[in-house]
């Protein structure tokens, strides 16, 4: 899978890096921050991005792997028995 979405690339690198939960205190802390600080148009194009990649009913390994390794996310949802999908619903309706 190539990179499509360079907005929620961008977000997961500078937003959800390896030392996110020593700055935020939650995945909805994280998103206010973003949301009210950042760029609306870069706000805007992560904000399409996230339904567009989870329309594409990726298989739930491949999403993980895909997100972790080309998306640049530091975050394993697994390690907290949750789907990288359900992981990105919950990132989406926050």
């Amino acid at each position: 899978m190539t990179i499509r979405y360079g907005e929620l690339r961008s977000f997961f690198l500078t937003r959800f890096h390896e030392d996110w939960q020593k700055n935020a205190a939650s995945r909805a802390e994280v998103v206010a921050d973003f949301v009210s600080t950042e760029n609306p148009v870069l706000v805007e194009g992560v904000i399409s991005d996230l339904p567009s990649l989870l329309g594409e009913l990726i298989p739930e390994d491949e999403l993980h792997e895909v997100i972790l390794s080309q998306y640049g996310l530091a975050f394993d949802p697994w390690k907290h028995e949750i789907s990288m999908e359900e992981w990105l619903r919950g990132l989406l309706r926050e």
